[in-house]
């Protein structure tokens, strides 16, 4: 067993299979609006329960594209919730996790490629019996567009097997790329016309 496992194995019972937690974008839960975000920039995300979805809960916040995102603020105040940074060496535990071999094996169990950033979230507390999550759970998680092209964030259960929510946001190129896209449709279009 690798020395991250743990952290996967011990979440297992965590989570029921299909639950449904929802991705916010700005304060807006669940957004149905077509999202763009200029390159360098930010948006706030945040997790929001669905009213019947049990507790305890703890997904994975995974990015798939040219993006990053950094830790929010739990607002549900469970004794037991944690928001983890997998590659921020301030938060690890001695021995910090090979964040590169973790990536991999997230790829590899959600069939999702292409996987920049990710933050493991604990929505649990020993102190209540399981209820019903609702409202705004996690806030202030903050999303750096770092390319161009869509991303996609993905909300998936503790042990990888169900996709909870999910969040496409299309980044928008800087100027002088989108430029360089304009005038090389512009070359293209001129050597078609001129049969070259």
């Amino acid at each position: 067993m690798n020395r991250f496992a743990g952290i996967l194995i011990a979440t297992l019972t965590l989570c029921p299979a299909q639950a449904a937690l929802l991705l916010g974008v700005d304060g807006v839960p669940n957004p149905t609006d077509q999202i763009y975000l200029d390159v360098g920039l930010t948006a706030v995300i945040s997790i929001h329960g669905d009213g019947q979805t049990p507790s305890p809960q703890a997904p994975w916040l995974i990015v798939q594209g040219h993006a990053q995102i950094d830790c929010g603020k739990i607002i549900y105040s469970g004794s037991l919730s944690d928001c983890m940074d997998m590659e921020d060496p301030i938060i690890c535990i001695v021995p910090c996790p090979d964040w590169e071999e973790l990536l991999r094996q997230l790829a590899a169990a959600t069939g999702h490629t292409d996987i920049e950033d990710f933050i493991f979230i604990t929505l649990a507390d020993t102190n209540r019996p399981p209820a019903p999550l609702q409202g705004l759970l996690v806030d202030q998680i903050i999303f750096t567009c770092k390319g161009r092209g869509d991303v996609t964030l993905f909300l998936i259960n503790d042990d990888l097997t169900a996709t909870l929510d999910s969040q496409l946001i299309h980044q928008i190129p800087e100027p002088a790329t989108l430029l360089l896209l304009a005038l090389g449709g512009l070359i293209s279009a001129l050597k078609r016309r001129r049969g070259i």
